[in-house]
């Protein structure tokens, strides 16, 4: 282990340790809390089945010289494009403030005053090389490695 990760002690980690790592590392933030980037909201809210159909027939009315049908049929596309988009941008921060208003906490083995105690802190301040305190009821996550000694 000690290859793995330097500052790994069976002990636990001192705070000194703990907080270069975390320096280091950052926080350990989920998948699930990372917003989406805009452009891929974009890009799904643009490339819906009602938006292919909209461009193909508004092609179609370009192509047989009918300008007016055109432009009504590319404004729809861009209304539904924006409207959509507008809809998902603010879903998906709604969704973010509400996993970030949630603290889970996780109780790991870390030496404090020379001696190792079990500390309970935010799951986003675990760092590589803490011991986790696991209880019978506790669930793995699969950012967690588990060592069985």
């Amino acid at each position: 282990m000690d290859s793995i990760e330097p500052t790994w002690s069976p002990l636990g980690l001192s705070q000194e340790a703990a907080a270069q790592a975390l320096k280091q590392y950052g926080l350990n933030t989920p998948v699930a809390e990372r917003p989406l980037a805009a452009m891929s909201i974009l890009w799904t809210a643009l490339w819906n089945p009602f938006n292919v159909l909209l461009t193909i027939l508004a092609i179609v009315n370009i192509a047989t010289k009918d300008v007016a049908t055109f432009v009504v049929m590319m404004a729809m596309v861009v209304a539904s494009t924006g409207l959509r988009y507008w809809q998902e941008m603010k879903s998906m921060v709604q969704a973010l403030r509400l996993v970030r208003s949630i603290v889970t906490r996780v109780r790991v083995v870390r030496v404090v005053n020379g001696r190792p105690q079990e500390l309970e802190i935010d799951q986003k301040e675990v760092v590589p090389g803490d011991i986790i305190a696991v209880a019978s009821q506790f669930l793995l996550t699969p950012f967690m490695s588990v060592i069985l000694m």
